[in-house]
C-alpha cells in the first residue's frame, strides 16, 4: 500500500484524530500476533492518471493511514511513505499532526517491543478496494457512505461530498472544496461555528417556517436532507441566481455560493448592536430560548432589509415572541418554535417590499403588556427586554417610539 502514490483529495474531511484514537490504534498494534497477519480494516482508493503518473486518492481510510505513517516514521521505517509528501492546508489538521507526532514519540519511549517495526512491515494488512472509474461520482458515493474508524461523518462532510459530485470540472471541485474546508474552520468569539449557525440553525428554521413545517431540532441528518440538491425535471435545466434563503438548492457550485453568501451575511448580522444586546441581556434562565428564536427571525429580516430600521424590527419581533412568554408558565423550546412558525413573521418579512409594511403589520400583534407580570420569571424576562430597548436609542418611527416609551419608559 505504501509503495503506491497515495493522495488525500480535497473533498476529504481534515485530519482530526485525537489522543484517544491514536492510543487505541497503538494498543491494537501492540497486540498483533508475532507470526501471522493482522487485519486492520478496509481502505478505499480511486486510481487516477495525471501526466502519465498513477495516483491513488484515499476515499476511506485517511485517518488510519496518516496515523500509521507517523507511527512508522517514529519507529524508523526506511521504506516508502508517500503521505509524508502531502501538505495539509488546514491549520487544525496541522495541529493534530504535530500533537500526534509528539504523542507517538512518548508512546514509543515506553515501548519494550523491539520487534514491533518488523511485525508492522510484514504482517499488517488491509482489504483494499480500488475504483477504476475516472468519474468522481462513484468516489463521492463511497465517501458519503463510509466512516473512517472512530470518526463519524457530519452533515457538513456529507453535504460537501454531495455537492462536489455535481461539478464536472476538477479544478472547480478542488477550489470549492478548499473554500468549504476554510469556511468550516471559522468560529466566532464564543467558539461557535459560523457554518453551523448559518445553515444548521437559522436558515434551517427559516426555510421550515416558510413552508409552515415544524422544526425538529434533533432529527438525524436534518441539515444534510434540507440542503441537498432539490429534484429537477430531466429535460428542463435549473437557472436563476437570486439567492433567496428559502429557494430550492441546486447541486454543485450554486450551493457553495449560496452558503458563502449567507455565512458572510451572518457574520455581519451578529456584529450588529441589536444582536449583541439581545445575546447579552437574554442569556439567563430560560430567556435564551426566546433569544435564540428571535435571533433566527431577525436574521430573516436582516437578509431582506439589512440594517434598515433594525432596532424597530427587533422591537416588533421580540414583542410578538414576548406574547408567548407572558401567556405561558413554562418555556418549552419546541412550543416556542411552533409559536414562531404559527406567527408567520418570516412570511410577513418575505411579502413586505419595504420595512414599513412589515412593521405596520406586526405592531397589532403585540397585545399583552409585560407591565402586568409581577414577581416571577415573566417579570424578569420583561426587565431584560426593558434594558435592551432602553439602551437602543436609534428609533426613528414615532409610532414605535411612543409604544416603546409606554411599555418600557423613557
Amino acid at each position: 500500500l505504501f509503495s503506491s502514490n497515495l493522495v488525500i483529495p480535497d473533498y476529504q474531511r481534515t485530519y482530526c484524530w485525537e489522543d484517544k484514537n491514536v492510543t487505541d490504534l497503538w494498543d491494537n498494534l501492540l497486540e498483533m500476533p508475532h507470526n501471522s497477519d493482522y487485519h486492520l480494516g478496509s481502505i478505499i482508493l480511486q486510481r487516477r492518471t495525471v501526466n502519465d503518473c498513477t495516483l491513488y486518492n484515499i476515499i476511506d481510510g485517511q485517518q488510519r493511514l496518516v496515523t500509521l505513517t507517523l507511527i512508522m516514521r517514529e519507529l524508523g521505517y526506511t521504506g516508502q511513505m508517500p503521505l509524508l509528501k502531502q501538505k495539509f492546508i488546514s491549520k487544525d489538521a496541522r495541529l493534530h499532526v504535530a500533537n500526534n507526532k509528539a504523542l507517538i514519540r512518548i508512546l514509543n519511549q515506553r515501548n519494550t517491543d523491539i520487534a514491533m517495526l518488523e511485525r508492522l512491515s510484514h504482517h499488517l494488512i488491509f482489504s483494499v478496494l480500488i475504483l477504476n472509474d475516472s468519474n468522481l461520482d462513484l468516489a463521492y458515493t463511497f465517501f458519503s457512505n463510509q466512516n473512517s474508524k472512530g470518526v463519524s461523518l457530519s452533515d457538513y462532510d456529507l453535504l460537501k461530498a454531495h455537492h462536489l459530485r455535481y461539478l464536472n470540472i476538477e479544478d472547480q471541485a478542488e477550489h470549492l472544496a478548499m473554500r468549504w474546508n476554510d469556511l468550516s474552520l471559522e468560529y466566532d468569539n464564543n467558539g461557535d461555528s459560523y457554518l453551523t449557525h448559518t445553515l444548521g440553525v437559522h436558515l434551517f428554521r427559516l426555510r421550515k417556517w416558510m413552508r409552515k413545517h415544524n422544526v425538529e431540532e434533533f432529527q438525524p441528518r436534518k441539515v444534510k436532507e434540507e440542503f441537498s440538491a432539490a429534484r429537477i425535471m430531466s429535460s428542463i435545466p435549473a437557472f436563476g441566481e437570486k439567492f433567496y434563503f428559502y429557494e430550492k438548492i441546486q447541486g454543485g457550485s450554486h450551493f457553495f455560493a449560496y452558503t458563502s453568501i449567507f455565512v458572510d451575511k451572518y457574520k455581519e448580522f451578529i456584529r450588529t448592536r441589536q444582536i449583541q444586546l439581545l445575546r447579552n441581556h437574554l442569556q439567563w434562565e430560560s430567556h435564551w430560548k426566546y433569544a435564540d428564536i428571535i435571533e433566527s427571525l431577525m436574521f430573516g429580516y436582516f437578509i431582506k432589509f439589512g440594517h434598515q430600521y433594525l432596532s424597530e424590527a427587533l422591537f416588533c419581533i421580540a414583542g410578538i415572541m414576548a406574547q408567548h412568554r407572558y401567556s405561558t408558565t413554562r418555556a418549552i423550546f419546541y412550543k416556542i418554535r411552533e409559536f414562531a412558525k404559527d406567527s408567520e413573521i418570516i412570511m410577513m418579512i418575505d411579502q413586505a417590499s419595504s420595512p414599513t409594511f412589515f412593521l405596520a403589520e406586526t405592531i397589532p400583534y403585540i397585545r399583552i403588556s409585560g407591565l402586568e407580570q409581577e414577581g416571577d420569571i415573566k417579570e424578569r424576562f420583561y426587565r431584560c427586554l426593558r434594558r435592551i430597548f432602553c439602551e437602543l436609542n436609534d428609533f426613528s418611527d414615532k409610532t414605535i417610539i411612543e409604544k416603546r416609551n409606554n411599555e418600557y419608559g423613557e
